[in-house]
């Protein structure tokens, strides 16, 4: 995968897909994957236009916006679907003004796209179409072909392609599939039960809410936070629960407060570990702290960097009376979480 950037040029023509893919959940794999399906049968080299900065971020529709992946944790993710380009621009002004024509045109003049692949209730452009059918009618003008695939689904926390007529949820639908277009566009449309809609803002609110086992699922692998650790106050190692302090990318999305069970990756190895997220109540913290006990582990890594997967939550933050009745607290914890990893090993055999 070659990554470009607005300076760039694609001489050979393209098939695109357009989007932030924050998280590279399951609904953009699927997008991704039906991105390479459509290229290589189409015998177009594959292109994912994507940006740096959050739109949210630019027109400060929330303040301290954060995000489920740092821009090379998303172009990671992106990379292992293997497109050709990754396109990362900037969202500002300049792109912010284009209608959906404008930046199209933009992208057939620049990246010689030839098709565009979309996903579900996607929009683009400042006139906010929002209008499939519109859609293709720019892209028919502008002589770039269009394909419309299957619709991505989530329900009951298992996620599955459906293939011509579906029954999910009670509910019984019927679907054309690879319907062709002189201007194709892809899209694919999660259906659930309980609104189980796969998006970046449902997994950022199952997030901080601490229910991290859905947020999961739907990420299709498990949220990760990634740090160099740093020194702390030493206050776990005195009651023998030692923990890796974690300095976190200020744009990453931090998890509800309050303990995890975790997995740790150091130098290529897992390991098993309690996560603590939270301001230590317990010894008057004013600052959130991100601390890992990393189970029988005893080297040295400051200054080095460890990535964290939150596997389930356990309790919520509590402020208690002493640090030994906090050392008691952690004991249960540490055999739940042991117990949660035994359960989960015997489900594998």
């Amino acid at each position: 995968m070659q990554i470009i950037s607005a300076n760039n040029k694609i001489s050979e023509p393209t098939c695109a897909t357009i989007g932030v893919f924050d998280g590279v959940h399951l609904g953009h794999r699927f997008l991704l994957e039906n991105l390479q399906k459509t290229a290589i049968s189409s015998q177009l080299k594959s292109l994912v236009v994507t940006f740096r900065n959050h739109p949210q971020e630019f027109f400060n529709y929330q303040n301290n916006f954060k995000l489920l992946t740092t821009e090379n944790e998303k172009i990671d993710l992106i990379a292992k679907h293997k497109p050709d380009f990754t396109l990362l621009l900037d969202f500002n002004k300049e792109i912010s003004a284009m209608k959906a024509a404008d930046f199209l045109l933009f992208l057939k003049n620049n990246y010689s796209l030839k098709k565009l692949v979309v996903g579900y209730n996607h929009s683009f452009g400042s006139d906010k179409i929002g209008d499939f059918e519109r859609y293709k009618e720019i892209g028919k003008n502008l002589n770039i072909e269009i394909v419309q695939c299957e619709p991505y689904f989530f329900c009951n926390n298992l996620s599955f392609r459906p293939k011509g007529e579906i029954a999910c949820c009670q509910q019984k639908t019927t679907y054309k599939q690879n319907a062709i277009y002189s201007f194709s566009v892809v899209s694919n449309s999660p259906f659930g039960r309980n609104d189980s809609v796969v998006s970046s803002s449902n997994i950022r609110n199952l997030l901080l809410d601490g229910n991290i086992e859905t947020a999961n699922t739907m990420l299709g692998k498990n949220y990760s936070l990634s740090g160099i650790v740093q020194n702390g106050e030493k206050n776990g190692r005195k009651i023998g629960f030692p923990t890796a302090n974690l300095a976190i990318s200020s744009q990453k999305l931090i998890p509800k407060v309050g303990v995890y069970s975790v997995d740790v990756l150091y130098k290529n190895n897992i390991f098993k570990g309690m996560l603590y997220i939270g301001n230590r109540p317990t010894l008057d913290g004013k600052k959130q702290s991100v601390e890992v006990n990393i189970f029988d582990f005893n080297e040295n890594i400051y200054g080095e960097s460890i990535t964290i997967f939150l596997k389930k939550f356990i309790r919520e933050d509590k402020k208690f009376n002493s640090l030994e009745e906090l050392k008691d607290q952690l004991i249960k914890d540490k055999e739940k979480i042991c117990c949660y990893f035994d359960r989960r090993r015997y489900l594998l055999f």
